[in-house]
């Protein structure tokens, strides 16, 4: 496995990202990149799959629409304001079997990444520990992120967040 520099165009979350397959559920676009030069697609495996993975996979649970949530132009990161509310029952989730996860969380479990069932374990302990008020302030404003200098993704202040995305 090489590992490559690249740059995001394209980040979305989409209600409809699912096609049938023999009568199963498979997702249609998952962990890919397409290579400028040569117009070639390649599967991928992210060591790191951004900021606040937790939150965005609450905003595609609590949501039917599709979320385009990087801009490209400005390389900001911006999960806008949703409301959800703690709810301590999803400690005992955070702890359930792989196979309970696949079959009670998953539309395609024959087809799910490794990383399927921590990263449910992990989306329920975020439910059972935070809230949208602790998440996006009493001000309800967005979660923004950007590439700092060191090429990491460092939280921004929401100000000023608004003032370079124009």
């Amino acid at each position: 496995q090489s590992k490559k520099r690249f740059y995001v165009e394209l980040w979305s979350t989409l209600a409809s990202n699912t096609k049938l397959n023999d009568d199963l559920p498979h997702p249609i676009v998952t962990d890919i990149a397409f290579g400028l030069e040569d117009r070639s697609i390649h599967n991928v495996a992210f060591d790191y799959r951004g900021p606040e993975l937790e939150l965005r996979s609450l905003l595609r649970w609590n949501s039917d629409e599709d979320f385009t949530i990087y801009n490209s132009e400005t390389g900001i990161i911006e999960i806008p304001y949703f409301e959800f509310e703690m709810d301590p029952r999803y400690l005992g989730a955070a702890s359930a079997s792989d196979n309970f996860l696949l079959l009670n969380c998953s539309t395609s479990p024959h087809c799910e990444p490794e990383y399927f069932c921590q990263d449910m374990r992990n989306l329920f302990r975020f439910i059972a520990t935070k809230d949208s008020n602790i998440m996006f302030g009493p001000n309800k404003l967005p979660v923004t992120y950007q590439i700092d200098s060191d090429g990491k993704w460092a939280k921004q202040d929401t100000a000023w967040a608004r003032q370079n995305s124009a």
